[in-house]
């Protein structure tokens, strides 16, 4: 069996959804020029203005600079 969800309305026991943050730092930078990096998933394209992260695991992985810019701020 497959679960396919749509939207947001559409997880599976409403009632059991909670709330999480991120508990760890990653290493990133923003990249001046269109790119691609292997990832765990394959092969994955990002565009200038988006960023380079390292993960927890030593992956790396791009991130939309839209997404990167509302889940992440510098440690300083």
């Amino acid at each position: 069996m497959k679960l396919f969800i749509t939207g947001q309305d559409d997880l599976p026991h409403p009632q059991k959804v909670r709330e999480y943050r991120k508990k760890t730092t990653i290493k990133a930078v923003r990249m001046e020029k269109a790119f691609a990096v292997l990832t765990l998933e394959g092969t994955v394209h990002g565009k200038a203005g988006d960023w380079l992260a390292r993960g927890v695991k030593g992956e790396l992985y791009p991130i939309a600079a839209d997404v990167f810019d509302r889940t992440y701020e510098e440690v300083k």
